[in-house]
């Protein structure tokens, strides 16, 4: 099992006691809550398409169930005389079309930048519902800013020389993972930011450090990792 699943799997049970409590009294929510419940289909949904040995048709029926469930309990006008179960019965015909002509794994395309030699000074790589790797062999690095939205970005720094005066990463992740591979001399300075997400920063396997970055990370609902080549 990895991290960022058993984050969500704590997160959902976590909400369900909350649920149940409330429904005993035991501890009091907001009287609407539960209206807005169709909410964790839409995130279950979206960590689905960020797995990449997902399906394509499940998630994106589930999405649309919950999104038009969610409608339905905030009483949009549209929705207000439409069943529910006819609205799911629709969705699992349309899922099994969609299972016929996607049957394969999903995985989203593909851009990988070239191997580059740069000065560093400011080095920008973002990803928006896309697979991306990136090969930088910079001198002199001081400022890069690195982003994942709806994907998954490598960025890979074994050829780098951080900037002795002082050298820093910024990493954004939204509903993606982003990964950064650093020198084995370097040490990391992490101010973590993320919510609902984590950051990993795996051990360094040098022996000893002759150069320092410091990394902030930020976001919700994604995944940074650090590791040392």
């Amino acid at each position: 099992m990895t991290a960022k699943k058993f984050l969500f799997g704590i997160i959902f049970i976590v909400l369900g006691i909350f649920l149940l409590l409330s429904l005993f009294n035991v501890l009091a929510l907001p009287s609407n809550i539960f209206s807005y419940w169709p909410v964790l289909l839409i995130i279950a949904a979206i960590g689905m398409l960020l797995d990449r040995n997902s399906s394509l048709p499940f998630p994106i029926a589930l999405a649309a169930f919950g999104t038009l469930f969610l409608l339905k309990n905030l009483d949009v006008s549209f929705m207000s005389d439409v069943s529910m179960w006819k609205v799911g019965a629709a969705i699992f015909v349309i899922y099994i079309g969609m299972e016929i002509l996607f049957p394969k794994k999903f995985k989203l395309p593909k851009k990988n930048f070239k191997n580059e030699s740069l000065n560093g000074d400011n080095i920008k790589r973002h990803c928006f519902f896309s697979e991306s790797s990136s090969d930088i062999n910079a001198q002199n690095f001081t400022y890069g800013d690195f982003s994942s939205t709806f994907g998954s970005l490598s960025v890979h720094m074994s050829g780098t020389r951080f900037n002795p005066d002082g050298s820093v990463i910024n990493a954004h992740v939204s509903f993606g993972n982003l990964e950064i591979y650093l020198p084995r001399d370097t040490s990391v300075n992490l101010v973590n930011n993320i919510k609902f997400g984590e950051t990993d920063n795996h051990p360094n396997p040098g022996s000893s450090c002759s150069q320092t970055v410091t990394i902030n990370t930020s976001g919700s609902f994604g995944n940074v990792e650090i590791f040392y080549i």
